[in-house]
C-alpha cells in the first residue's frame, strides 16, 4: 500500500481562505501591576508607627478593608495590624504573646494564638479568628476584646448548635466573613463544617458540612454536604457564601440553602486556564476567596502560588503569579510576578486586590492597569468561525476538524507554528502561538496560525450541540462565542479556486504525481491537472472524520498507518469506489487521507463525487473528472 500526501508547494490545510468576517466590537481587558504596601520580605516585627512598606510582618495570612483601613492577621506575631490610609502601621490587637486572655480590655493588651483571618461590619466591628484558641474574637470600635464564639476548649470537639455562640465549641476556625446585616460566617476549619452566628440572637448553626471530612452534597442542602478542611468564607452583594474548600481543593457556593462547586475538580494541580471553571480546572489548596459587585471570584490559589479569577461566565484564568515560589516582579505586570504561598484576598471599591503574600512576609496589591483603555480583547466576530475555507467553510462544524476563526485583536503577531512549537519530541502540536490561546468546551485546541484578524485551531473531540469558544491573548478573554457542533459535518478538501464553470472539484491528487490534481485540463492557472482513468489510484484529504483505530487525538501528529473508527464511502456518480485506504495522513495533524481506485465509470469532466461517513452523506456538493 502507498500512502501520499500534497506536495507544500501546492496544499497547506488551511491556507487562502477567501471568506473575511467583519469584527461586531471591541472592549478593554483587565490587567494588573504588582507592588508591595506592606512588610519588607524578611520575618519578623517592627515598624510599627511608620511606613508599612518599612516594617516587618510575620506570615501574614489575611487582611480585609474597612474605611480605608487595612487590617492584616499577623498571624506569627500574634497580633491584628492596622494599616490606615496614609500609608503607617500600627498594632491593632495583641501583645505578641502567644496566650488567650484580655477578654473586656483593651485589645493592644490582650494575647492571642495564630490569628488568621479578620472581617469589619458595618458598625467598625473587627472580627478575628483566634485559631489555635479555637475561638472567633472581636475588637469593638471602643478598642476592647471580646469572645464572639467559642468556648476555648482544645480543640478536637464539635457543639453548641442552637445555643449561644459563645458556649459553643470551635475546633481550629480560621475564615470568618460578615454579611451586611451583621450575620457572622466562621469556617470551622477542623469540624468541617461553615457556622453561622445569627446577629439578633448571638446563636450559632452549622449551615455547611459536618463532622466528616469529604467531598460530596453539591446541588443538594449544604447541611447535607461533606467539606474538608475549609479555611475562608466570603458572602457577595446577593448574600451568596463561597467556601475555599481548601483539603477538596475546590471553591463552593451556597445559594440559599444548596451547595454546587464553582472552581476546581477536586483534584490538586494547575490547569484549565481559560477554560471552563468546573469541572474542567484544577486548583492546589485554594485559601482565599473573594467577590466583585460584578460576580467574579477571585481566588488564592495557595499552592499554585497563583491568584486566578472566575468570570460570571464561568471562564477561570489567572491574573497574578506565574507559578514561581518567590518574591519578584513589583512595578510590572502581575502576570509575571512570583508570589509564596498567597493566602487571604480582599479588594476595594476601585478594584484593587489586596493578597496576603504569607510566606513572603508582606501584603501586596494588584492594581488594574488598562482601566479607561488600554489592552484590546480578543473578539471573536458574529459568525465567525467556521470549518477551513478549503474544506468548505461551514458554520456548523465536525469534532476535531480544523477551523478558521476570525475577529480583531486575535494576536499581536502573523506567523505559522515551527517544528520549535511542537513538544513531546515533536510529536505534539502546540496550543499557544505568542500567547494566543483557543479552548473550546475547557479544553485547549492545537493552533497552526495566528494573526490580528485570523487564528487557525484543530478542534478537540467534543460533544454535539452548542460548546462555548474562547480565545485568551497577552490582554485577556473573549466573549463566550457558541460554536455549532455536528459529527455530520466532515468535509473533503476542495479549494475555492478549484470552482470551474460553477462546480466545486475536490482537490483530488494522483497517487503517482501528488502535484497533478484531478479536474479537466487546464482548468485553474498555476495547477497541473488532469482527468483519472479507471482502474487509476488517487488520493483525497478531508478533516472532521472522527477517531482512528490508532486513538490519535486532535493536536498530535498521526503515526505511519491507522484505520478510521467508522465506516467511509466513495461513489463516483452511483459507482462505488473500492479504498486502499482510509484513515489519517501519515506525519499530519487531524488530517485524513482516502486512497480511492477510481471505479469503471462513463467519461466526463463532471463527475459527481459523494462521500459518506457511517452512512451520512457530506454537505459538500463536489465533482471530479474521469477519462
Amino acid at each position: 500500500m502507498r500512502i501520499h500526501f500534497p506536495s507544500p508547494a501546492v496544499f497547506r490545510i488551511l491556507g487562502l481562505s477567501g471568506i473575511i468576517l467583519s469584527s461586531a466590537f471591541s472592549q478593554t481587558a483587565t490587567t494588573y501591576t504588582i507592588t508591595t504596601i506592606a512588610g519588607t520580605g524578611t520575618a519578623g516585627y517592627s515598624g510599627d508607627g511608620g511606613a508599612a512598606t518599612s516594617a516587618q510582618v510575620s506570615l501574614p495570612v489575611s487582611a480585609t478593608l474597612n474605611g480605608g483601613n487595612l487590617y492584616i492577621a499577623d498571624q506569627a506575631n500574634q497580633r491584628i495590624r492596622i494599616v490606615g490610609s496614609d500609608g503607617k502601621i500600627n498594632t491593632f490587637a495583641g501583645t505578641g504573646n502567644g496566650g488567650y486572655n484580655g477578654d473586656g480590655g483593651k485589645a493592644t493588651a490582650a494575647t492571642m494564638n495564630s490569628p488568621s483571618n479578620v472581617a469589619v461590619d458595618s458598625s467598625g466591628t473587627v472580627y478575628f479568628t483566634d485559631t489555635n484558641n479555637n475561638v472567633v474574637r472581636k475588637v469593638t470600635k471602643d478598642a476592647n476584646i471580646a469572645t464572639a464564639a467559642g468556648n476555648q476548649t482544645n480543640g478536637t470537639t464539635f457543639g453548641g448548635d442552637g445555643g449561644l455562640a459563645i458556649n459553643a465549641s470551635l475546633y481550629r476556625p480560621s475564615g470568618v466573613a460578615v454579611d451586611a446585616a451583621g450575620n457572622v460566617y466562621i469556617a470551622d476549619t477542623s469540624n468541617n463544617r461553615i457556622r453561622k452566628i445569627t446577629v439578633s440572637t448571638g446563636i450559632i448553626t452549622t449551615i455547611a458540612g459536618g463532622v466528616t471530612a469529604g467531598y460530596s452534597g453539591d446541588g443538594k442542602a449544604a447541611v447535607n454536604a461533606s467539606l474538608k478542611n475549609p479555611v475562608a468564607v466570603a458572602v457577595d452583594s446577593s448574600g451568596n457564601l463561597y467556601i475555599a474548600d481548601s483539603g477538596n481543593h475546590v471553591i463552593r457556593k451556597i445559594t440559599g440553602t444548596t451547595i454546587t462547586t464553582v472552581a476546581g475538580n477536586g483534584t490538586p494541580g494547575f490547569s484549565g486556564d481559560n477554560g471552563i471553571a468546573f469541572p474542567l480546572a484544577q486548583l492546589n489548596n485554594p485559601k482565599g476567596v473573594v467577590v466583585d459587585p460584578s460576580g467574579n471570584i477571585f481566588i488564592a490559589d495557595t499552592g499554585n502560588s497563583r491568584i486566578r479569577m472566575v468570570s460570571p461566565a464561568g471562564v477561570i484564568t489567572t491574573i497574578a503569579g506565574n507559578g514561581g515560589f518567590a518574591y519578584a516582579g513589583d512595578g510590572g505586570a502581575a502576570l509575571s510576578a512570583q508570589l509564596n504561598f498567597p493566602a487571604g484576598i480582599t479588594l476595594d471599591a476601585s478594584g484593587n486586590i489586596y493578597v496576603a503574600d504569607t510566606s513572603n512576609n508582606v501584603i501586596r496589591i494588584l492594581k488594574p492597569s488598562s482601566a479607561g483603555g488600554g489592552t484590546q480583547l480578543p473578539v471573536v466576530s458574529a459568525g465567525g468561525v467556521i470549518t477551513a475555507s478549503n474544506f468548505g467553510a461551514s458554520t456548523t462544524v465536525a469534532p476535531g476538524t480544523w477551523v478558521e476563526i476570525y475577529g480583531s485583536n486575535l494576536s499581536t503577531t502573523t506567523r505559522s507554528w515551527t517544528g520549535a512549537d511542537f513538544t513531546n519530541g515533536g510529536l505534539t502540536a502546540p496550543t499557544s502561538l505568542d500567547r494566543t490561546e483557543v479552548t473550546v468546551g475547557g479544553t485547549a485546541a492545537a493552533i497552526d496560525y495566528v494573526s490580528p484578524g485570523q487564528i487557525n485551531v484543530q478542534l478537540p473531540f467534543i460533544t454535539q450541540g452548542s460548546v462555548p469558544l474562547i480565545v485568551t491573548t497577552a490582554g485577556g478573554n473573549s466573549a463566550i462565542y457558541n460554536l455549532n457542533v455536528d459529527t455530520s459535518k466532515f468535509a473533503v478538501y476542495a479549494p475555492p479556486q478549484f470552482k470551474v464553470g460553477g462546480k466545486q472539484y475536490a482537490g483530488a491528487v494522483l497517487a503517482s504525481d501528488v502535484n497533478t490534481f484531478i479536474m479537466p485540463p487546464n482548468s485553474v492557472s498555476g495547477f497541473t491537472t488532469r482527468q483519472a482513468h479507471p482502474g487509476e489510484l488517487i488520493t483525497i484529504y478531508g478533516v472532521g472524520f472522527g477517531p482512528a483505530t490508532t486513538n490519535t487525538q486532535p493536536g498530535t501528529v498521526a503515526p505511519g498507518n491507522s484505520s478510521l473508527s467508522g465506516t467511509v464511502q466513495v461513489l463516483f456518480g452511483t459507482a462505488p469506489a473500492q479504498l486502499n485506504y482510509w484513515g489519517l495522513a501519515p506525519q499530519s495533524v487531524g488530517l485524513y487521507q482516502f486512497n480511492v481506485i477510481v471505479p469503471a465509470v462513463a467519461a466526463n469532466d463532471a463527475v459527481p463525487l459523494t462521500i459518506t461517513l457511517n452512512g451520512i452523506t457530506s454537505s459538500q456538493t463536489l465533482y471530479t473528472a474521469v477519462q
